[in-house]
């Protein structure tokens, strides 16, 4: 049980609030997984991932970036489905996701 009691219309003009989660909780699709020995690990929340001479960049899942993870972590790779459509600008740059929309993620 949460203790946490904010008053959101003060905080409303000082932080951003996102409310629901963009992406649903469990992947609609894996991809497999990936080993330690098989990734770098980049400003700690993207994997760079090299195979047969191409680079790829998978994000990782804020939810785990956020609860921390060890160094030798076997990360699967997933496809999620957005379960709205939503906005925004982040670093100067514009973005948009439609609802249905599926983005590849580390988890």
């Amino acid at each position: 049980m949460s203790t946490m009691k904010l008053n959101l219309a003060i905080l409303g003009n000082l932080v951003k609030v996102y409310g629901a989660p963009l992406y649903g909780a469990t992947s609609v699709e894996d991809a497999g997984t990936i080993g330690a020995s098989e990734y770098t690990v980049i400003d700690n929340n993207t994997l760079m991932v090299v195979a047969d001479g191409n680079t790829m960049y998978f994000p990782i899942r804020r939810s785990v970036v956020d609860a921390g993870f060890e160094a030798e972590r076997v990360f699967t790779i997933g496809i999620f489905e957005a379960e709205r459509d939503a906005s925004g600008e982040r670093d100067g740059i514009a973005w948009s996701v439609t609802k249905g929309a599926r983005k590849v993620f580390a988890y």
